[in-house]
């Protein structure tokens, strides 16, 4: 478990390039970040999409998830639900353009109910380190 908001909890936060919806309903993840993302060179801007999985109880919960790059928005999204059976529910992003311009931090808040917003994914983005070449 990634965070613990009071009643709820944030099971898991994926970064990944794009997700896609199969004919029968299944997700698919292209491009998962499991640790920090590389960039060849800088500035670039490239996509990214986010899904999370979260233990809500039964009723109306609104959830707002931010995108934040170092202290600079992105994006955000509010996705109202109407829990009929408390568990784990999940939620896509659209995907989004991350803008680099030097070595910074990709992070997802999330915050249920209009409540403090809480971090529940990072992904340090750098510049890859070349390999030297032979002359």
């Amino acid at each position: 478990m990634l965070n613990s908001i009071p009643d709820y909890t944030v099971v898991s936060a994926v970064i990944c390039d794009e997700i896609r919806v199969e004919v029968n309903s299944k997700l698919f993840f292209i491009g998962v970040y499991s640790a920090g993302i590389s960039v060849e060179a800088v500035p670039v801007t490239f996509g990214v999409c986010a899904y999370l999985e979260i233990s809500l109880p039964k009723g109306n919960t609104s959830v707002q998830v931010f995108f934040v790059l170092d202290d600079t928005a992105l994006a955000d999204m509010t996705v109202e639900i109407d829990v009929v059976e408390a568990g784990v529910h999940g939620i896509a992003s659209p995907r989004f353009a991350v803008p680099v311009s030097a070595s910074c931090c990709l992070r997802i808040e999330v915050s249920i109910n209009g409540g403090v917003r809480r971090e529940v994914q990072r992904r340090n983005i750098t510049l890859a380190q070349r390999a030297p070449t032979d002359s």
